[in-house]
């Protein structure tokens, strides 16, 4: 039974996709619309093939067999597809309107026929679609000519046919609301598919508006929005930027199949991007094994020192928790060093919001000569947070481009209060 109730759902959609798959896009769903607007009306001729058969046979004969072959008729329209996109389209509007046409000369106005010419002229737009106004249009003027001839020529009955009154009243019963029930199927399939349509643009816009935001931070893309094309780059007179680096990840890669790379530093980069949002910092990149993310741009913030030592301190306690994905202890680098920066995007493809300068340059060099699982900092951020956190002084450290530098490393916090931004995500114990 469960079966036999899908069939049908299935025998209707390959019967309304008949003819459509040689097609994509947009023509294939307008033939699909010409399909179905065929067995509506093929459907539709059927009242009317009953009432001759039963009313009057004999009397009515010859609309009965001149007229009925239209069902048949209006459900080869799908065939017609094979010879070109628009050959069914055109197919279904002449039928319609030559039997309209000469259903009114069988009867008269006086049936209701006429109005029949009205849903064959609407439903033009839908099966040659917007963009080919102009077999629309002539489908449209070709009913409109069809109704005045109708309505002005075939006034009444054909001379060889005998009807009575009571034929005419059913015939008028049948026609106004059949007409009606169509125009009205044409309209509310042309407001649906719009609907869906302004739902798929809409979930494309959504889709396109997340991905920009994951890509840029949310002001400066709302600046891009507003000026696209602008190369956007501002200085940050206070800023604190992190580096962090797995230690030794191309050996350990090595015994590691792609996949579980991939899945390694999805998972471990995943964690430090909720690390990052929970302190209320930017993430800036990640350049293979190695991750970045800066406090105090692109919106000043007074704590940003303080932020970054946080995500810090959280980063070298979650990464324990994922040592066993690759089989052995994963140990970071992290170097820290606040300053001013510049930050911003430039070019106009594959935008990336960047930051440059001195201070950055620095925060690398802290990262690259940091002793595994240690954060290193520079004085500059020590003295920020100094009544924040405690420290351990490493001493002089002779570092490329830079010399002779002064260096200590982040401990973990004076107080053991969690910080205030989120009160969930990872316990954070101090780091020994």
């Amino acid at each position: 039974m469960f079966a036999q109730k899908n069939r049908v759902p299935r025998l209707w959609n390959k019967w309304i996709t008949l003819g459509t798959r040689p097609y994509d896009g947009a023509i294939r769903k307008r033939l699909v619309t010409t399909n179905i607007l065929a067995t509506l009306v093929a459907v539709l001729t059927l009242p009317y093939t009953i009432l001759y058969a039963f009313y009057d046979f004999h009397a009515l004969l010859i609309p009965l067999l001149t007229l009925s072959p239209q069902i048949f008729l209006f459900l080869l329209t799908p065939f017609f597809h094979r010879f070109g996109p628009n050959a069914g389209p055109w197919y279904l509007v002449t039928v319609w309107l030559s039997f309209a046409l000469l259903y009114t000369y069988y009867f008269g106005v006086d049936s209701g026929l006429q109005y029949f010419f009205l849903p064959g002229a609407t439903g033009s737009i839908l099966v040659f679609g917007v963009r080919n106004v102009t077999a629309s249009l002539f489908a449209m003027i070709a009913g409109f000519i069809g109704f005045l001839i109708a309505t002005n020529v075939f006034v009444t009955p054909a001379s060889f046919l005998t009807v009575d009154d009571t034929f005419m009243t059913i015939m008028y019963v049948i026609s106004l609301p059949s007409s009606f029930v169509v125009v009205f199927g044409i309209v509310y399939f042309a407001g649906v598919q719009t609907n869906l349509a302004e739902a798929r643009l809409q979930e494309e816009y959504q889709r396109s508006e997340d991905l920009l935001y994951n890509v840029l931070p949310e002001a400066i893309a709302n600046e891009l929005k507003q000026q696209p094309g602008k190369t956007i780059a501002r200085t940050h007179g206070a800023a604190t930027i992190l580096f962090a680096d797995i230690v030794e990840f191309t050996p350990k890669a090595s015994r590691l199949t792609a996949s579980q790379i991939v899945e390694l530093l999805n998972a471990l980069f995943s964690e430090f991007d909720d690390l990052t949002r929970k302190h209320g910092l930017e993430k800036v990149k990640t350049i293979g094994d190695a991750f970045m993310a800066a406090g105090g741009l692109p919106l000043e913030q007074a704590d940003h020192a303080e932020r970054v030592g946080h995500l810090a301190l959280d980063m070298i306690c979650s990464v324990e928790r994922f040592s066993g994905m690759a089989g052995e202890r994963i140990l970071l680098r992290i170097g820290i060093n606040s300053g001013p920066v510049v930050a911003g995007v430039i070019g106009n493809q594959k935008l990336v919001y960047d930051v440059w300068g001195d201070t950055v340059n620095t925060a690398g060099r802290m990262e690259t000569y940091c002793t595994p699982q240690r954060i290193q900092v520079t004085p500059a951020f020590k003295e920020l947070t100094g009544d924040v956190f405690t420290f351990e002084r490493r001493g002089e450290v002779k570092i490329k481009g830079l010399g002779q530098v002064e260096t200590w490393y982040l401990t973990g916090r004076i107080s053991e209060q969690a910080p205030q931004e989120d009160n969930t995500g990872p316990e954070v114990a101090q780091i020994a």
